[in-house]
């Protein structure tokens, strides 16, 4: 394991960095208060999947803009009561990904008045979606004007009231 600069760290040969030799590791796409696998800037403008991991201890997660921008995997791994995460203002381009590996619960929550939509339904004004199932997963891509579900596990509740 290698130590960055404001304590990130990588794991040189690890399945989910590989081992690239034009990795820039000064160009971290995190930022520090978030742990797992950190993705970096690659010499040919390719980047990886970041792989971070949220539980009970980290919740609630503020997610900032950094997170939103697709790189990045959230899972709840060894959480043994819900997480809940914050998504920030909408902008335009922002999505989020998670995967979830622990049955205890992993929630995101729109911001104030914003929505998340699934297909037709909507949820109240800074709602949430839910799931306990382990193996579902979600893409939540900011529209201009509400959060949308474009990839869905099957037992994902939205909160509409």
């Amino acid at each position: 394991m290698n130590v960055l600069k404001n304590g990130y760290t990588w794991l040189e040969n690890d399945d989910q960095m590989g081992s690239i030799p034009d990795i820039d590791k000064s160009e971290v796409l995190s930022d520090s208060s978030n742990t797992g696998l950190y993705s970096y800037t690659v010499g040919t403008g390719r980047s990886k999947l970041i792989r971070a991991n949220k539980t009970q201890l980290d919740s609630p997660v503020t997610m900032v803009d950094v997170d939103c921008n697709g790189f990045k995997v959230f899972t709840n791994t060894d959480a043994v009561s819900e997480t809940i995460m914050l998504l920030p203002n909408g902008v335009d381009g922002d999505r989020v990904n998670a995967i979830i590996t622990s049955n205890s619960g992993f929630t995101f929550k729109a911001n104030g008045t914003e929505t998340i939509r699934y297909l037709s339904t909507v949820s109240k004004p800074g709602g949430s979606i839910t799931s306990l199932s382990i193996g579902d997963q979600i893409q939540l891509d900011w529209s201009g004007t509400q959060w949308l579900t474009s990839v869905l596990g099957t037992s994902w509740q939205l909160e509409i009231s």
